[in-house]
């Protein structure tokens, strides 16, 4: 009973509680760091930024991939190249050359048709046939006024 007198009497006065309590406190565990401390300005040449920055500038490098990659794919597929030049689509004009040959031409120019079709059945009444030699399909051409 007199330990628990004597407890009573350090836990009932504050200045004493307060004493007490410092020397039985268990100490406040170090931190180590892996990392090396963040540079200062003479360290980094004068350039420090925020975390929330770091953050952000770490994202340009992949948006500005992401964006040459959708750039390339766009110029590729509007790009018609010279190889290109006798694959015929929809709206060019062409000019017979022969049995089965043709040339792609400009439809201000002499030609004898421009393309309103491309298909494997027969063409509309009053449109001309023709059937190139270097592919399965038929040209379906109006003709020229």
């Amino acid at each position: 009973m007199a330990a628990i007198n004597a407890a009573w009497d350090v836990l009932s006065d504050p200045r004493r509680r307060a004493e007490y309590d410092a020397q039985t406190a268990p100490p406040k565990p170090v931190v180590e760091r892996d990392e090396p401390p963040l540079p200062t300005t003479a360290d980094s040449g004068g350039l420090v930024v925020s975390v929330r920055t770091a953050a952000l500038l770490k994202w340009v490098p992949r948006l500005v991939a992401v964006f040459g990659v959708l750039a390339l794919l766009v110029v590729t597929a509007l790009a018609r190249s010279p190889a290109d030049a006798n694959v015929v689509i929809v709206g060019d004009c062409i000019a017979f050359e022969g049995p089965g040959s043709y040339d792609e031409v400009g439809c201000g120019g002499d030609h004898d048709g421009r393309v309103v079709q491309i298909t494997f059945d027969a063409c509309a009444p009053g449109l001309i046939e023709f059937q190139p030699r270097s592919v399965e399909s038929t040209f379906c051409l109006e003709p020229r006024d």
